[in-house]
């Protein structure tokens, strides 16, 4: 039998250690494809209305970042319309996005379709109660920011005393915050801070206006009505600390 030439068969095996790196580099290469596909799948904010012992229902949106981050708020209804929001990360965990808090808090949800989420429990299970149903969050579009500038009016124009709260969009998510009043004879409210737009609730930090707040004051929308409260019920008050006589930031302004 004729021997094959060394030379051939150091050829050939390299052919077969060539085309096993490939195979091997094309399967990495698909599955980060297929990571990243998920991904972006993933991202995006969810709303739902969770069951509630003694309200009517938790209204909560959670928004899943392209950048690992997540924020999660929620609004407890007929209750001062108060929202309060977390921030931490998430990570995708085989079917499971896994979310952790500042305070170490972990939460899990489980992707269902392109466009719904599953609440979970800490053993990673659904419910499987009647409520069920009401455990699934729904992809839905984010407010776009620039569609929220212009005034928004607390009172009637003309009518001795009102409040404008104005905003302006000024890069992203971020805006100008303004209150000013108009009066005859009544002291009123006067604001300027920082907002940012998180889960379509625009946030201001006013320790950043006075270090001895606490409170975060949001703005959430309704069509055409802005309602200002703050995180927290029980902060409510620092609201009064930029107005005269007794007067409040807070409350309904209709748009202009």
């Amino acid at each position: 039998m004729m021997k094959k030439p060394l030379t051939s068969l150091v050829f050939v095996a390299l052919l077969s250690l060539t085309a096993c790196k490939k195979t091997a580099n094309t399967a990495k290469e698909t599955s980060a494809a297929d990571s990243t596909q998920v991904t972006r799948t993933v991202s995006g904010m969810y709303e739902g209305v969770l069951p509630c012992a003694d309200c009517p229902g938790i209204e909560t949106t959670v928004a899943f970042n392209d950048d690992a981050t997540v924020s999660k708020t929620i609004l407890y209804q007929d209750r001062d319309k108060t929202s309060e929001t977390e921030k931490g990360n998430w990570k995708l965990n085989g079917p499971y996005v896994e979310v952790t808090f500042a305070d170490n808090q972990k939460e899990f949800y489980l992707i269902k379709t392109d466009s719904t989420i599953a609440v979970l429990d800490q053993g990673k299970k659904e419910v499987q109660t009647d409520l069920a149903s009401h455990y699934i969050l729904s992809k839905e579009k984010p407010l776009e920011p620039k569609t929220l500038n212009g005034n928004y009016i607390q009172g009637e124009v003309g009518k001795g005393y009102y409040q404008t709260l104005s905003l302006t969009n000024t890069a992203d998510n971020e805006f100008d915050v303004a209150v000013t009043f108009k009066a005859a004879t009544k002291k009123g409210c006067e604001f300027k801070g920082k907002g940012v737009l998180v889960n379509n609730r625009i946030e201001v930090n006013l320790k950043d206006n006075n270090p001895d707040l606490k409170a975060i004051m949001t703005i959430s929308f309704d069509g055409k009505t802005a309602t200002v409260s703050t995180s927290k019920f029980n902060e409510r008050y620092d609201l009064m600390y930029f107005c005269g006589g007794g007067g409040t930031l807070g409350g309904d302004y209709n748009r202009e």
